[in-house]
């Protein structure tokens, strides 16, 4: 009894540490489109669609997931799986609807096969890149927009910029937040109804 009491207590430790930290592998059971980005830039994409006729075939949809994957892959380095196609099956709460799920070598992949911008990297990356931030990117505290000098300040803190309409999984705690996406409770950041490209600034 004692040992499943200090083997309790341990969980509780790892579940706080684990929250403190604000990372995210995602939830169990997914039942939305969402886009989980690991510290080191890998991706899982949990692609989310009805299936609600009764001709849609499980098996055929996993075939032509592969297909697409495969194919994709092709028009990389010889040997490189830049995508996977790692599970295809109806969600256990709606069987109306069915989920894919990729895994992705990186953002760059990622855009690639999804046709969608994906950024991770730091904001001075992006600031000397292609990608420029065009809209308010506010404090998720207090509100604040930060100003062009305070964004070149914070270079080399991590950002994911995105126009993919999902629920974002980050590595690490949201700071800050352009207008258009919500900060979610469990620190995902909800892009669905989003407008544009979405800008996350992470601690």
């Amino acid at each position: 009894m004692k040992k499943c009491r200090m083997l309790a207590a341990f969980l509780s430790m790892l579940v706080l540490l684990l929250t403190g930290c604000g990372t995210h592998a995602g939830p169990d059971i997914i039942v939305e489109t969402a886009i989980v980005v690991d510290k080191n830039g890998t991706v899982t994409y949990h692609l989310v669609e009805d299936f609600d006729k009764e001709y849609y075939d499980i098996a055929e949809l996993s075939s032509m997931a592969a297909e697409e994957a495969a194919e994709y892959n092709g028009t990389k380095a010889s040997g490189e799986q830049a995508v996977t196609v790692e599970r295809v099956e109806r969600l256990p709460e709606n069987e109306s609807k069915v989920t894919i799920r990729y895994q992705f070598d990186g953002t760059d992949s990622f855009s690639g096969f999804t046709d969608t911008v994906l950024y991770y990297g730091t904001v001075a990356g992006a600031i000397g890149g292609d990608i420029s931030f065009r809209s308010n990117v506010k404090n998720v505290k207090d509100g604040t927009v930060l100003t062009p000098a305070e964004l070149v300040q914070d270079g080399e803190k991590k950002v994911i910029i995105t126009d993919a309409r999902a629920v974002i999984y980050c590595p690490a705690k949201v700071s800050c937040l352009s207008d258009g996406s919500t900060l979610r409770e469990d620190g995902s950041v909800d892009t669905t109804e989003s407008e544009g490209t979405v800008y996350i600034i992470l601690k």
